[in-house]
């Protein structure tokens, strides 16, 4: 499968239920499961839901779980009061190649994947208080040409959904012409990397619509 943001967090994640299991034991947790008279009404049925225990130790558990703090390979692993992680990891992926081109990690932080024949390198490096994870990815058909300057004096125009969905992402600021979120992010975080510049709107001009 090779190394993407879902390996890391699996790896984290198994961090994660240790230290919430070692704080669940130290306040005098035990192992016990009981029937759960809920599912009782359920008996007979082809999937047997009534043959199911509860740990009855889960919401102990669930808390120890939501206060965990501790820094993993992806970064702070903490939860937010509803529940939610701080500071998530995704995927950069090149939709054209399905190519995984890198990770963001924390915000304003693109962590680039270095890719050879023998296999996969990291290379850390620190940029501005943060770890960045230079790289090129080299192709089985021909190389990336990314050295291509712009010289017709026309700004990248770039597309953005205005939806009311996973706002996470993608946004308007209300009251602006702007736009933020992830992707947002991980765009200024590439053009920062970049040797070059790229000369970009910013909604001023071009209006969403």
């Amino acid at each position: 499968m090779g190394l993407s943001a879902y390996s890391l967090y699996a790896y984290d994640t198994a961090w994660l239920l240790a230290h919430a299991i070692n704080a669940f034991f130290d306040q005098g947790g035990n192992i016990s499961i009981s029937n759960d008279s809920r599912l009782a009404a359920l008996q007979g049925g082809s999937l047997h839901l009534d043959a199911m225990n509860i740990f009855n130790g889960g919401n102990l558990l669930h808390q120890n779980i939501l206060q965990v703090n501790i820094t993993g390979v992806t970064g702070k692993v903490k939860f937010n009061p509803d529940g939610n992680l701080i500071r998530p990891a995704y995927d950069v992926i090149n939709v054209k190649d399905w190519l995984i081109i890198g990770l963001i990690i924390l915000v304003y932080q693109l962590c680039l994947l270095k890719l050879f024949t023998q296999g996969l390198v990291i290379v850390p490096a620190l940029v501005r208080n943060y770890t960045v994870l230079y790289g090129l990815a080299k192709r089985h058909r021909s190389p990336v040409d990314a050295w291509v300057f712009p010289n017709n004096g026309r700004h990248l125009r770039i597309r953005v959904p205005n939806r009311v969905g996973y706002c996470e992402f993608v946004s308007r600021v209300p009251g602006t012409d702007m736009f933020a979120g992830h992707c947002i992010d991980v765009f200024t975080a590439a053009i920062n990397l970049l040797p070059y510049a790229v000369p970009h709107g910013d909604g001023a001009i071009w209006r969403w619509s």
